[in-house]
């Protein structure tokens, strides 16, 4: 691991406060049975993280969250509700990936695409301890971190095979999760500290600003 990494780890989280709110909020209200709550969480996460759901070609003659949104949510709020109560610090990583998988399946089935990165920060604030944030800037670089952290050894086959039932994009996920794990193991192993969900991702977003040149 290199000198960069721990002064990136150091740096100052400027958007503490704005996440700490998106913690809180889904912390209060983590069910999904009270449509306006519902609502009102895929809003706000998608648009503070740049993943919202409408940003895709919906019938006009519908309210996209009143209408459809809304729709798609009370038909599995039951099943959605009993997957994130289920899950805790001791959950496998099957049962990680299975509410993923369940998640997405449920946001594709409101828009025309693979809602991969929404689906990860909307569980991220859900169970923060439990789900990496994906999107295209940390898919970027973490690759990067990874070769440093574990000198380029790469993710064994034989642990992607271990979840072989899991279709093309949740294999995406799982693939940036298991390195996303690795590198923490490491960093945790050679700084003697707790490393966050968060603090990685902060991680990330910090070499990507460092090397954006590098990393398009």
């Amino acid at each position: 691991m290199t000198k960069e990494i721990l002064e990136l780890l150091n740096e100052r989280d400027y958007w503490e406060f704005g996440n700490n709110i998106l913690y809180e909020m889904c912390a209060k209200y983590p069910k999904h049975d009270d449509e306006t709550v519902a609502l009102g969480k895929i809003w706000l996460i998608g648009r503070s993280y740049s993943a919202s759901l409408e940003r895709v070609k919906y019938d006009k003659s519908k309210k996209f969250y009143e209408d459809i949104v809304k729709s798609k949510i009370e038909k599995n709020s039951t099943k959605i509700d009993n997957a994130i109560s289920t899950l805790s610090p001791a959950s496998s990583l099957h049962e990680i990936f299975a509410t993923y998988s369940m998640f997405l399946d449920v946001f594709n089935g409101i828009t025309t695409k693979n809602n991969i990165s929404f689906t990860s920060k909307y569980l991220h604030f859900h169970c923060p301890e439990l789900f990496f944030i994906y999107d295209s800037r940390a898919k970027s670089v973490i690759n990067d971190i990874f070769n440093l952290c574990t000198e380029n050894r790469g993710i064994k086959k034989s642990k992607m095979n271990d979840f072989e039932k899991f279709r093309t994009p949740v294999k995406e996920y799982i693939r940036f999760y298991l390195k996303c794990q690795e590198c923490v193991s490491v960093i945790e192993k050679e700084t003697g500290k707790k490393i966050s969900t968060r603090k990685f991702d902060n991680l990330l977003l910090a070499w990507k600003a460092q090397h954006r040149n590098i990393n398009k």
